[in-house]
């Protein structure tokens, strides 16, 4: 018999500016039932403010074309989820997504940290006028043509 083996890699990926991982992948890698994991996160014993600000429901089609819903999850979302997995392989897969976290919010910091250099911001400005100014001289050259 042939054994096929898939690759179960924890997925977390900043999507409009927060880092977030999402129940689909979560079952994946945890070898979950999906449905069951969206209704333990609908019957979470955590405050309405905590469930809206570390879930957040979305749709995505499926390989066969069907629109499904899964929850974007934010940290202490898959920290409190979380808990609740155990297993030595489980401890490795929760590990490493709490590494992904870290690792893109270390990024989004430094994203963030760039976009509020006031050199980077003024020369982004210096830019258009640029454009502008080019744009204004190209239509004065046209019509000098003309």
């Amino acid at each position: 018999m042939a054994y096929t083996t898939r690759s179960i890699n924890p997925e977390v990926r900043i999507i409009d500016g927060e880092v977030v991982t999402n129940t689909h992948n979560m079952a994946w890698v945890f070898k979950l039932d999906h449905e069951q994991l969206l209704q333990d996160i609908e019957q979470l014993w955590c405050s309405k403010a905590f469930k809206e600000q570390n879930f957040s429901k979305v749709s995505y089609t499926d390989p066969e074309g069907i629109l499904q819903e899964m929850y974007r999850v934010k940290r202490d979302g898959f920290v409190l989820l979380a808990r609740g997995i155990h297993g030595e392989k489980q401890e490795e897969q929760k590990k490493a997504y709490m590494e992904g976290f870290e690792h893109q919010e270390d990024l989004l910091a430094t994203d963030e940290s760039k976009n509020k250099n006031p050199f980077l911001q003024w020369s982004h400005l210096d830019m258009m006028k640029m454009q502008a100014s080019i744009e204004a001289e190209r239509r004065i050259m046209n019509r000098a043509n003309y």
